[in-house]
């Protein structure tokens, strides 16, 4: 049908309770963010502690194997 999905993995995770520290500590990364996006970075929504990543990554490999094309994005504002 041509449709795609732009899968959003980091909000996910984030929802989870899982943080972006790792990339907002990377020293390419670090350099080029002001102080509020460490901040969002170093910090989660942590609104469904319960939830898991492997779910999220099974419904993206579900769409692959099914033939919808996978699209890489971002959330920047």
């Amino acid at each position: 049908s041509g449709a795609f999905v732009t899968p959003c993995l980091v909000l996910n995770s984030s929802i989870i309770g899982n943080t972006a520290s790792e990339l907002a500590n990377d020293p390419r990364v670090h350099s080029k963010l002001s102080p509020d996006w460490i901040d969002i970075l170093n910090s989660s929504f942590n609104t469904f502690p319960q939830g898991n990543m492997e779910n999220s990554f099974k419904n993206v490999m579900d769409l692959h194997r099914a033939g919808v094309d996978i699209l890489v994005g971002t959330d920047v504002a």
